[in-house]
C-alpha cells in the first residue's frame, strides 16, 4: 500500500480570526490522514480577539494526531508575501508538498486525494 506523502498547510492571516476558524475546521474535515499533515499559521499583528480565536481552534487540534500545528505571533504586520516566505521557511525537511492558503478558504473533504 502505497503512503500519503506529508503535506504543510500554511496560512498567513491578519485580523480574520472567524474567517481562519472556518478555514481550520475545513482542514479537520480533509479526508486525508491526519498524522501526514501539518498546520503553519503565521499571525500578522492581528487584534487579541482574533488571536484568541484562532489559539483556541489550534489547541483543540493539536489533541487530533496531526503531524504538527504552530501559530506564530509576530507583533508587526509584514505583509502577506514576506509572512509566506517565512512560513515555507518553516516547513520541516521531510514535507513534500507545501499548500499555501489564504485564510478565508474553505477546502472541500477531497482536497488532497
Amino acid at each position: 500500500m502505497q503512503t500519503q506523502p506529508l503535506v504543510a498547510i500554511i496560512i498567513p492571516t491578519r485580523d480574520k480570526g472567524e474567517d481562519l476558524v472556518n478555514c481550520l475546521y475545513s482542514i479537520e474535515g480533509l479526508a486525508y490522514p491526519h498524522e501526514n499533515i501539518e498546520v503553519i499559521v503565521w499571525d500578522n499583528a492581528s487584534d487579541t480577539s482574533s488571536k484568541a480565536i484562532v489559539r483556541e481552534k489550534l489547541t483543540g487540534m493539536k489533541k487530533e494526531k496531526r503531524r504538527r500545528n504552530e501559530y506564530i505571533e509576530s507583533d508587526h504586520n509584514f505583509g502577506v508575501y514576506h509572512s509566506r516566505q517565512e512560513l515555507i521557511n518553516r516547513v520541516h525537511p521531510e514535507i513534500e508538498l507545501v499548500c499555501s492558503l489564504d485564510d478565508d478558504v474553505i477546502l472541500p473533504e477531497q482536497m488532497l486525494l
